[in-house]
Order: C-alpha cells, then sequence, then structure tokens
C-alpha cells in the first residue's frame, strides 16, 4: 500500500514540475489559428473549384452525343432443319452466325429545363461564408473587442 502511494505521490510531483513548462497566451492561440486555418491555404482551389463547376453547368445546355457499341459471342445457335417437298426447293433458310454487333448512336438536347441549370448555378456557389477575407471584421472583433474586458486587463501582452 506504500509502494502504490509512494507511486501516485511522485507522478503528481513528476506532472506538477514538467507538466506546465510552457505557457501559451490567447493571442498566441490567435497566431497558430491564423498560421494553421485549413481554408486559408484552400481558397484558391475552392476559387478553381467553383469556376469548374460552373462550366460543368454551362455545358447541359450543349447537345450530348452517346455513342454505345456491343459485341456478342454464342456458343450455340438455333437452326432450323426441315425436310421440305420438293416443290418449295427454292427456299432456303439462312445460316445464323454465332457472333453478333450493334453500334448505337444517341444524341440528346435540351430544349428546356425549367431553370434548373440556372438555379444550380445560383446555390452552386459553396464558398464557405466564414473563410478567409469573407468577415475580416469578425476576427478583428474576437481579437480586439470594442469594450475592453477583465480578461485583456490581466492576459494583454506587453507593448
Amino acid at each position: 500500500m506504500k509502494r502504490i502511494a509512494f507511486l501516485l505521490g511522485s507522478l503528481i510531483i513528476q506532472s506538477i514540475v514538467y507538466g506546465q513548462s510552457d505557457t501559451m497566451t490567447l493571442y498566441d492561440c490567435y497566431r497558430q489559428a491564423e498560421k494553421t486555418y485549413p481554408l486559408a491555404r484552400q481558397s484558391g482551389m475552392l476559387e478553381k473549384s467553383n469556376d469548374l463547376k460552373i462550366k460543368n453547368l454551362n455545358k447541359n445546355y450543349l447537345p450530348q452525343l452517346n455513342l454505345n457499341g456491343s459485341a456478342t459471342l454464342q456458343s450455340d445457335v438455333t437452326e432450323l432443319k426441315l425436310n421440305l417437298p420438293a416443290q418449295f426447293s427454292f427456299i432456303q433458310f439462312p445460316q445464323i452466325s454465332k457472333d453478333m454487333y450493334k453500334v448505337t448512336v444517341d444524341v440528346n438536347q435540351s430544349i428546356y429545363d425549367g431553370n434548373v441549370t440556372g438555379y444550380q448555378k445560383k446555390t452552386g456557389n459553396f464558398q464557405p461564408a466564414v473563410g478567409p477575407g469573407k468577415h475580416p471584421d469578425r476576427t478583428v472583433q474576437v481579437e480586439r473587442p470594442d469594450q475592453p474586458s477583465l480578461f485583456q486587463y490581466f492576459y494583454a501582452p506587453a507593448k
């Protein structure tokens, strides 16, 4: 029992001595958050992504061309073997081949889409509303409020 108490006491003393060796202020936290804010690095990619989405939506007005093809090979085909009388000897039944090929071309043109594409362009803008540069006044307000608070008096950085 004394060993457990000694181990527990030494762990508590060690965490007190070594646990709080580095301090960080609120303003340091703000700077670190601004550096590692993921949308700040991705703002260029988001703009390119939106441009590509709008270009793709504009292609809804163009005709669409689809080329389809298929080839089949059957191992066995149906045969028709009939012994016809001599008077019908001119009738010849064709030999059916075991392979078949098919190619189709489809052309689709949208005449009226009910302005669905227009609404998708309006609502397809997925830029974040709270991203960097969207509301810089809000981040300034968080960092430097208009009315000083009790927190500022005690933890304000030295100037």
